[in-house]
């Protein structure tokens, strides 16, 4: 319970999984009594304005009332909007990611916030997208995404990095500073949510 609401959290998983659609269409199928749905998340930085743990509304896959609400809830702290793309890979390099941006005009690309806003638009659910930065658009990101994290079981590859990391020690450091941004970048997520739901 929030701000007197009864507040319900589905973890999706990363990317667009059958077990991810099976946990979000369970959390769905009493859309009577959802009012709205907050897609949250870490996304890439496809703009060369943001930095890690800086905060997106997706206004592409947002409802434009709850999106002015979330601005509301912001107040002065900074909260970029735009558009967000989602992928089924992650944009591994700054040339990647650069392209994507120039391509798209979007800020900031995930894995997920696409197949939810559809499962919400069958539901007739409103919702609102909310992203924080985990990578800027000038990093490289520093571990392959097939090496970091298994999709299918949804864990990270615990054999599998630390031998690609002691085959490429040069990403070691990258991959420490990617890491050590995520837990700054989750609170301030979280923090944002807070006040969203407040709000809401």
């Amino acid at each position: 319970t929030w701000a007197g609401r009864a507040v319900t959290v589905v973890h999706t998983g990363v990317g667009d999984t059958p077990a991810g659609h099976a946990r979000f269409g369970a959390a769905l199928a009493d859309a009577g009594s959802v009012r709205a749905v907050v897609s949250a998340g870490y996304a890439g930085g496809l703009a060369a304005g943001l930095c890690v743990g800086d905060l997106v509304l997706g206004e592409n896959r947002s409802d434009p009332a709850l999106a002015a609400q979330a601005r509301r809830a912001h107040g002065a702290e900074p909260l970029h909007a735009g558009r967000i793309l989602t992928r089924d890979a992650v944009a591994a390099t700054a040339a990647a990611k650069q392209a994507l941006g120039a391509k798209s005009g979007a800020l900031a690309v995930d894995m997920e916030t696409g197949w939810i806003a559809g499962a919400c638009a069958a539901a007739g659910v409103l919702m609102l997208s909310l992203r924080v930065i985990s990578d800027a658009a000038g990093q490289d990101f520093p571990v392959p995404g097939h090496i970091l994290f298994d999709a299918a079981r949804q864990r990270p590859r615990l054999v599998a990095l630390p031998a690609w990391l002691l085959a490429h020690p040069g990403r070691i450091g990258p991959f420490v500073d990617f890491v050590r941004g995520l837990g700054p970048a989750r609170t301030r997520l979280a923090r944002a949510l807070q006040r969203v739901v407040g709000q809401i």
